[in-house]
This record gives structure tokens, sequence and C-alpha cells, in this order.
């Protein structure tokens, strides 16, 4: 996978159907029998196939982009969320896999 995402992807679809576009490459999920979005069962396989803590490392991501604050990871449902807007509430940086993706990588 690109570090950063296809710019094709991006111009043609978009920066959240690019980020779940090349989720589905990378998770092994054929792209012509899934329909990548709004998809609860896609969503559930690319979690089911890529650690999202394991995606942040590949990419050196360890804090916030917004505040630099830590990072907390929950790799069985996908989520992450910064230890600033989990504690303090002063945060906006959290999500989904998807959500992580567009905004990181």
């Amino acid at each position: 996978m690109s570090q950063k995402l296809d710019k094709r992807l991006l111009e043609e679809f978009g920066a959240v159907a690019a980020a779940k576009e090349e989720l589905q490459i990378r998770a092994g999920i054929s792209i012509k029998n899934s329909k990548p979005l709004n998809n609860n069962s896609w969503t559930s396989k690319v979690v089911a196939a890529i650690n999202i803590s394991d995606l942040a490392q590949e990419h050196g991501i360890e804090k916030c982009p917004l505040c630099n604050y830590g990072i907390s990871f929950d790799d069985s449902r996908g989520w992450f969320i910064c230890l600033n807007a989990k504690y303090n509430h002063k945060c906006s940086f959290k999500g989904n896999i998807v959500d992580f993706m567009e905004r990181c990588i």
C-alpha cells in the first residue's frame, strides 16, 4: 500500500471512497463483489483483515495530527480516538479505520 492515497483514486472518487478502495485492496476483498460505501459488512471484513494499530505503526503515526496527544486504537472494532478527545473532550480526532485512512495516510 502506498504511503499516501493514490492520486487517481482521490480525483476519481474523493477521499472517503479512495480510502475505502485502498483498504479493500489491502484486505483482499473482491472489488467487483462488494459495495464499499455505507456497507457494514464491508467494514467488518476490513476490520477483520487489518489491525488499525498495525496500520498506524506501519505509517509512523503515533500522535494526533490535530493536537499532538497520543492515540488509542481498538483493533477489534477498527476505531481510533485521540486521548485529548477521550479524556478532555477538546479534540475531534476519532473515528473508524476508513476515517483514519482518509485523514492520516
